[in-house]
């Protein structure tokens, strides 16, 4: 199902490019799907999470999902070394809060990171799933 269906807003960020508000959104919603995989989780500050996104010898591409209230619903990273190894491999992180699952949006970023990796010449897909998040098992 396309994203256009569901009233949400795909887009592209980079984190430091964001505003402050758009910056702590997307934090709230990072850390949201962190404590759900991980009851000890620590939430992370925007500004820690402008210095953990920073990582050198990666490249990586964020997507967010916004629903009509500017709230992230869902979101899709795709990475790759930047050295030259593994040059078949795009690694893929989905995520999408409890309230909006089961409705196409984590099947749509998968088609788009599919897409990415078409695209970049990079066949292979890896990712994982959490397994204790019950969406992990389905």
């Amino acid at each position: 199902m396309p994203l256009g269906d569901l009233d949400v807003d795909l887009k592209e960020v980079e984190y430091h490019r964001l505003t402050k508000s758009d910056l702590a959104a997307i934090t709230d919603f990072i850390n949201e799907l962190d404590r759900e995989r991980d009851p000890r989780h620590v939430d992370l500050t925007p500004e820690e999470l402008l210095i953990f996104s920073q990582r050198p010898g990666k490249a990586t591409r964020h997507f967010y999902v916004w629903d009509e209230t500017r709230r992230p619903v869902a979101h899709l990273e795709v990475s790759f070394e930047d050295d030259g190894s593994n040059p078949h491999l795009l690694r893929t992180t989905i995520g999408v809060v409890p309230s909006r699952r089961r409705e196409g949006i984590g099947s749509a970023l998968l088609d788009l990171a599919a897409e990415i990796a078409r695209d970049l010449e990079r066949p292979t897909l890896s990712g994982e799933v959490f397994d204790n998040v019950p969406a992990g098992g389905a």
